[in-house]
């Protein structure tokens, strides 16, 4: 019975066991199939389509969709690997979750990176040339207002100076350094492939104001917040390519595209405040008053102010200055799929500028989309059109009643009144300056409006050959109406007011036809690529002026009541063509030797008949040490290249018709009793002028460490200019002054360093530092048979700048001071022996046989400081713990000196009635006061001396806050509709550190368009700047 009872339980045990087998085996098995979903997005909150899964150890995987979203069954020992082209590979274990949500970091080593070049793309470890890029994170930083000042200190060999900070003010890029004097330093900028014609569409102010403001910048037409992608290529064999355009260096922008990770909106604001960054330290009235009667009485003269009368009076500068404030919204909607993509965006900029009546406002659209119907074709279009308005007030240098209204403010006698007993702003005529608040209401306007755009189609004949044709058009239409009121002093003297409009229209329209063969095979890489070319350019204008108004209420609305007998009509037409064939070669061996070779040939009508052609090849060559076995396998050197690339270009930056002989209205004649207008010949011909011609060698070295830690890029350069473009004087017999040839040559040669580095790089925290580095050496090699060139450009300041053999390009000229005259010093025996203690001491350097003679004159004149740094440095650290980010940018220029002509005007200023700086004329030398470096305040013509000088030059070094920036990233992977959210605080510009004693030592007052001088003489001052934005995308 027993047995039996036995034999029974052992079945039952067997069956508990089995039961508590195939128990756990479920419970295994249901863990092993457990299904895990997620999202995948990138630190901006993007989702990435496309992220490889898999079970680490298997086979087992999946990919994000459109929508970065997945799901695998894995169990809860098992860990993910997520990978990603361009990203670090993540591995996340299962553990007990059902959601992951993964954010993947770009890696460390860029080298992937796609880079846009001439005519195409490559990956930036194949670069054998110089191009610098501007990170899209800097792209990103939401309230940069132009492409400047994406640019403006990020790179090394760019340099960018801010001519006015003024709405929609122009700037000055230079590459490498200054080539030309009368050719143009700009680069060439190439928008989604297209040149475009960066040169302003008109210029000048209308009658009677002065009205010395540097153009526009035609680049404000483009909304920053469209651009994908800046980069700049810099050496022969990266900018050859682009021939006779090429020798400034060229600006690739493209724009940003649809991507096939599904429909995405993103709206972006920011809202700015601006104040005035620095205040210049004029005299007050009393100041003013007492020192004016100071110099009087030393010269024997009766003082002119009672000082029991005068009283603290107006800040004419707090009067025409004023909180700023910016608004800016962007809408962009993107998307698309594997057959076709789309970018579109709308957006609205307006800012009130700092000085009262000055504002910008930018309405801007744009479409980019692509289609590809079949494998092998594609076709789209790239299109943008924009509308700028800017609201000027006049900002001449002029010495009476044409000056401008900064000019006015910072010189108007600080002791008269603002307003008349009727509340009306005063004009006191004892004066020969307008009231600063009537020069305020000036109307000038500006309006430009452009389109520009291309449309391309693409067919791959075979896998490896494929063709291209693109045609783009680019047309700008612009107009500036000024009118002068009858209530400012050139009205008055005028009996009316006087109304000015100018209008211009420019068109660039250009076909291109590309061919692009690549080959692969075994350890060779082959990419040959060949085009033509043809721009069509096209410029005309109107301008007229009239007076006589009966009223100034209408203002340029109805020239008709003007006075038509006393009109002042103008018009111009101009054109130009380019024809151009182009091709280069890439060959790559076995992964680590690189050769790139091109030739392009340009047509231009520009030049004489007998060099309409020129011709400008490159080539490169890079050895990847890196790939050799000898470091192959180093744990420090991820990847080494060295680069050296030489090649030519040219620069036809000049006007039409420059080659011919040109009519023009000349002479009167009485005929039939009636007077006319004759025509006379204005210029003579030059049937042999050529562009000029720039060569350019380039060692480098591209440097990566530790896996993408340190990534280092330096390079020397050396970049000669030949014939350049120069006016040569002619003999009074010839009948005209001047004739334009090809004559001297420019030397700029420098170093350029580039590094980045990741500091710290943990899952919460992580740091980066971005430092670059450039310094040029400028020289005038050659001038022919000119000795020297003397350019001015301000008032009562004749000679500024000289353009000499052995000196950089427009170096300061003028006297040099050693000092002030003392009481009991030999002065009559001295080289100033008309001279009084007080005056400056001027050097005695040279006379007319090349030796001090004993007597101050402007042979004793000299090269008295540089426009260009000695070097250039910026320094950019990004903190970022968690969602939370600190982006701070320093920057700076190091040893360039600026005229200050405020200070120069300081130093001879009380017989005009001018205010004028504080400190070098209450610091002025007096016997009680003899160590000063300030003379007395006499005007400088009594002891003969020059205008300009070493006092007046100043030391220009700065180092500015340009950029400080506090950003949080919000956490919305699991909301419904909010794909990603931001929010900043930014300031611009917060602080300067720097001797300069003039409203900015970045400016420049001078109206040179390609010149490189620089003046700063009562510019638009520089705002701080402080926002707040956000960014949403759905």
């Amino acid at each position: 019975m027993k047995g039996k009872i036995l034999q029974q339980q052992w079945p039952m045990k067997k069956g508990r066991w089995l039961l508590s087998i195939l128990c756990l085996m479920a419970s295994f098995s249901f863990a092993q199939e457990s299904q895990i979903s997620g999202l995948v997005i990138d630190r901006e909150g993007e989702s990435l389509p496309g992220v490889n899964i898999v079970i680490k150890g298997t086979s087992s995987g999946t990919v994000t969709d459109l929508e970065g979203k997945f799901s695998i069954g894995a169990s809860s020992e098992q860990v993910l690997v997520f990978s990603y082209l361009g990203f670090t590979s993540k591995e996340i274990p299962v553990g007990n979750q059902e959601f992951i949500n993964v954010t993947l970091e770009e890696d460390l080593s860029d080298l992937d990176e796609i880079v846009v070049v001439g005519y195409g793309t490559v990956k930036k470890s194949d670069l054998t040339g110089a191009v610098a890029s501007v990170k899209p994170d800097e792209l990103n930083l939401g309230s940069l207002q132009n492409i400047d000042q994406m640019m403006t200190g990020r790179m090394p060999g760019v340099q960018i100076n801010q001519n006015s900070a003024e709405p929609g003010g122009s700037v000055n890029v230079r590459i490498r350094g200054v080539g030309s004097i009368n050719a143009g330093n700009e680069p060439l900028y190439v928008i989604d492939g297209m040149p475009i014609d960066n040169s302003p569409s008109i210029s000048g102010s209308g009658s009677g104001i002065s009205d010395n403001r540097n153009p526009k910048n035609p680049l404000n037409l483009i909304n920053p917040n469209d651009i994908a992608s800046i980069e700049v290529l810099k050496d022969a064999s990266a900018t050859a390519i682009y021939g006779s355009r090429g020798a400034n260096g060229v600006i690739m922008i493209t724009t940003k595209r649809g991507s096939q990770s599904g429909t995405r909106v993103t709206y972006d604001f920011s809202g700015s405040i601006q104040h005035m960054a620095n205040k210049v330290d004029l005299l007050s009235s009393r100041q003013f008053a007492q020192v004016v009667n100071d110099i009087e009485e030393s010269s024997g003269q009766p003082p002119i102010y009672n000082m029991d009368e005068v009283t603290e009076q107006t800040d004419w500068l707090d009067e025409i200055t004023r909180t700023g404030y910016i608004q800016n919204h962007n809408l962009s909607v993107s998307g698309g799929n594997e057959k076709n993509s789309f970018y579109s965006s709308v957006s609205y900029y307006n800012q009130d500028g700092i000085v009262v009546s000055s504002g910008m406002e930018r309405l801007s659209a744009r479409v980019n989309a692509e289609f590809k119907p079949s494998d092998k074709f594609k076709y789209g279009i790239n299109l943008t059109n924009s509308y700028v308005k800017n609201d000027n007030v006049p900002f001449g240098t002029g010495f009476n009643a044409s000056a401008g209204v900064v000019n006015s403010a910072m010189e108007i006698d600080p002791t008269i009144d603002k307003f008349n007993p009727d509340g009306s702003p005063l004009q006191d005529f004892s004066i020969d300056m307008d009231n600063p608040l009537i020069i305020s209401d000036v109307f000038t306007e500006d309006e430009n409006t452009r389109l520009l755009g291309s449309v391309f189609g693409e067919y791959s004949i075979i896998p490896d050959l494929n063709v291209k044709l693109t045609v783009g058009f680019d047309k700008l239409d612009a107009r500036k109406d000024t009118y002068v009121q009858s209530t400012t002093k050139t009205g008055i003297a005028n009996g009316s007011g006087i109304g000015t409009i100018i209008t211009g229209e420019k068109s660039n329209k250009m076909v291109e036809a590309t061919v692009n063969y690549k080959k692969t095979w075994s350890s060779h890489q082959f990419n040959f690529l060949a085009g033509y070319t043809f721009q069509d350019f096209m410029n005309k204008g109107f301008s007229g002026s009239i007076d006589g108004f009966p009223s100034d209420a209408l203002l340029t609305n109805n020239f008709g009541l003007g006075d038509t007998e006393r009109d002042d009509l103008n018009s111009y037409k101009n054109s130009s063509k380019l024809i151009s064939y182009l091709s280069r070669i890439n060959y790559i061996y076995n992964g680590k030797y690189y050769f790139t070779f091109s030739m392009r040939a340009d047509g231009s009508s520009k030049f004489g008949e007998n060099n309409k052609y020129g011709y400008f090849p490159s080539m490169a060559l890079s050895w990847k040490l890196s790939e050799e076995p000898f470091l192959r396998n180093s744990e420090v050197i991820s990847s080494l290249k060295l680069r050296t690339s030489w090649g030519q270009t040219g620069n036809q930056s000049i006007g039409n018709f420059q080659s011919l002989s040109t009519l023009g209205a000349g002479g009167l004649a009485l005929i039939n009793g009636l007077q006319q207008q004759g025509i006379t010949a204005t210029r003579i011909p030059n049937p042999n002028l050529k562009w000029e011609t720039t060569t350019q060698t380039d060692v480098g070295i591209d440097l990566e460490l530790w896996h993408g830690r340190v990534n280092l890029v330096a390079d020397y350069f050396i970049r000669n200019t030949d014939d350049l473009l120069l006016n040569l004087p002619l003999p009074k017999s010839s009948g005209f002054n001047s004739i334009l040839d090809n004559v001297g040559a420019v030397e700029n040669k420098g170093i350029e360093l580039g590094i980045e580095t990741f500091n710290i790089d943990r899952e919460k925290f992580t740091w980066t530092t971005s430092f670059n580095f450039t310094s040029v050496k400028n020289e005038v090699t050659d001038l022919a048979s000119s000795e020297q060139i003397l350019q001015g450009g301000l008032p009562f300041t004749s000679d500024i700048t000289i353009v000499t053999e052995g000196q950089p390009l427009n170096s300061y000229y003028g006297h040099v001071v050693d000092g002030i005259w003392q009481e009991g010093e030999d002065i009559a025996n001295s080289a100033q022996p008309n001279a009084e203690p007080g005056y400056p001491k001027f050097r005695d350097i040279s006379g007319p046989e090349g030796l001090p003679d004993g007597a101050i004159t402007d042979a004793d004149k000299t090269v008295i400081g540089s426009p260009f740094p000695d070097f250039s440095l910026g320094f950019r650290n990004t903190f970022r713990y968690d969602n939370l980010s600190l982006d701070v940018f320093f920057a700076g220029d190091f040893g360039q000196q600026l005229l200050n002509q405020n200070l120069l005007s300081s130093l001879y200023p009380i017989e005009v009635r001018r205010n004028r700086m504080a400190e070098p004329l209450l610091n002025r030398w007096t016997p009680e006061n003899p160590s000063t470096q300030w003379p007395s305040g006499v005007n400088p013509t009594s002891y003969g001396g020059s205008t300009v000088n070493s006092l007046s030059v100043e030391d220009a070094t700065f180092v500015r806050l340009r950029n400080l920036r506090l950003s949080y990233d919000f956490n919305v992977i699991n909301h419904k509709f909010i794909r990603g959210a931001n929010i900043y605080l930014q300031g611009s510009n917060l602080l300067l550190i720097t001797d300069y004693m003039g409203f900015d030592p970045e400016v420049n007052s001078l109206n040179n368009g390609s010149n490189s001088a620089r003046a700063d003489y009562n510019s638009y001052p520089n705002a701080r700047t402080y926002s707040l934005g956000f960014r949403l995308t759905f």
